[in-house]
């Protein structure tokens, strides 16, 4: 691709993030390259009855290698809500 994609690598958040849509503790909703070694510890609320909620990443499309080394907190909720390639 072209397009200078974000690389996302050893972020953190331990803050508490509410939304409504797209919700998480890194990238709510964006297309990037890379997605390594990210921690959330905060709480993630969505508000909307169909929030999309992820960890790591409410809605995310990746370009590059698939995200490796993230970790979050909580077992209810996943790693990322929607993720896809592309």
């Amino acid at each position: 691709s072209s397009y200078p994609y974000q690389k996302f690598i050893s972020c953190s958040n331990s803050g508490k993030i509410t939304g409504s849509s797209y919700v998480a503790g890194i990238i709510s909703f964006y297309y990037c390259d890379t997605i390594q070694n990210c921690t959330n510890t905060g709480i993630i609320v969505g508000t909307a009855e169909n929030a999309v909620i992820g960890e790591i990443g409410g809605s995310v499309m990746y370009d590059g290698a698939a995200p490796s080394g993230n970790t979050g907190k909580f077992d209810d909720i996943p790693e990322f809500g929607r993720l896809e390639s592309f």
